[in-house]
């Protein structure tokens, strides 16, 4: 599937439906309907139980996310966006349910881990140390025909295994076949070239890993080719958000009020998750970023909120 940018986003034609009734917290049907624009440049039906789910996913319990789809179904215009959308749901969910709206911001998080990836690689590794990986960041490694720079090296029960990080900074990109079979080819060049032992293994697999979702055609190569992979839903049961999730693993890039040069400063000190910055010292971390003590000690509070 080819990545369209933002400018690529096609002009769509919209239809409004007639006045949209409120939905009862039993109520489950899609009555009314709006066509919205996708961040891919496609255009979809508003689906009131999609929305629903998706407020629910962050934790919220659905007396919650039917308030917050009452307050933004009337809100519906022609040429509404997905982003727009994300936008009113999110400023209300922040006023009813702080700890839902952070885990509701999750995938715009991982979006602002950018815009190079080295950061992206930092929290993947971060993310695969927590689940017990013993991880290796950006390396270098001897293939039959070249060398090869390798984001990450992650090793568990004596298997290494080299993962590709692909970022995007914004949505609607899907991670394709191009970079599936980038990623299978560097594995096979790195397994017939790399002699040497590499903490303790060799390297015998690839992962594949994005913020975004993946192609078909990625999918089916890598299911075909051996290539582990994982992204924004998928696997379906064990995907990036869920594994962020049940491990904690929140980004710092999660917290309201965080501005960007914020995220870059706490980066580069070593803060990439909550954890982090529930664990050191406020005053330290101030002293290594410049960023004022008290707006520390404000964003470890909403830190404390999601991860204890």
């Amino acid at each position: 599937m080819r990545e369209q940018s933002p400018e690529a986003v096609p002009i769509a034609t919209y239809a409004l439906s007639q006045p949209r009734e409120r939905l009862s917290p039993h109520a489950s049907n899609n009555s009314s309907l709006v066509e919205i624009l996708k961040a891919s440049g496609g255009t979809e039906e508003f689906d009131r139980r999609k929305f629903l789910r998706s407020i629910m996913r962050g934790g919220s319990t659905r007396e919650v996310a039917v308030k917050v789809l009452g307050y933004v179904e009337p809100r519906l215009h022609e040429g509404v966006t997905t982003r727009e959308i994300y936008q009113l749901a999110s400023s209300q969910l922040a006023r009813l349910d702080l700890k839902g709206s952070l885990r509701y911001d999750l995938k715009n998080a991982m979006m602002r881990l950018g815009p190079s990836g080295f950061t992206f690689e930092d929290f993947i590794g971060a993310v695969l140390a927590g689940m017990g990986y013993e991880v290796s960041i950006r390396n270098v490694a001897h293939g039959r025909c070249v060398r090869h720079e390798i984001d990450l090296i992650a090793v568990a029960e004596g298997r290494a295994t080299m993962v590709e990080c692909k970022y995007h900074n914004y949505k609607g990109v899907f991670t394709g076949l191009k970079e599936a079979m980038y990623t299978y080819a560097r594995l096979l060049d790195i397994k017939e070239g790399y002699a040497a032992d590499h903490m303790g293994a060799k390297i015998e697999r690839a992962m594949l890993v994005t913020n975004t979702r993946f192609s078909e055609d990625a999918i089916a190569f890598s299911s075909c080719r051996g290539i582990e992979l994982l992204g924004w839903h998928y696997p379906e049961r064990n995907s990036l958000e869920r594994i962020i999730d049940s491990h904690r693993l929140y980004p710092i890039t999660i917290l309201h009020g965080l501005e960007d040069e914020e995220a870059s400063a706490l980066a580069a000190c070593g803060v990439l998750m909550l954890r982090d910055l529930v664990r050191f010292d406020p005053r330290d971390i101030s002293r290594k970023t410049g960023i004022s003590s008290h707006h520390i000690e404000r964003l470890a509070s909403q830190a404390k909120d999601l991860v204890g």
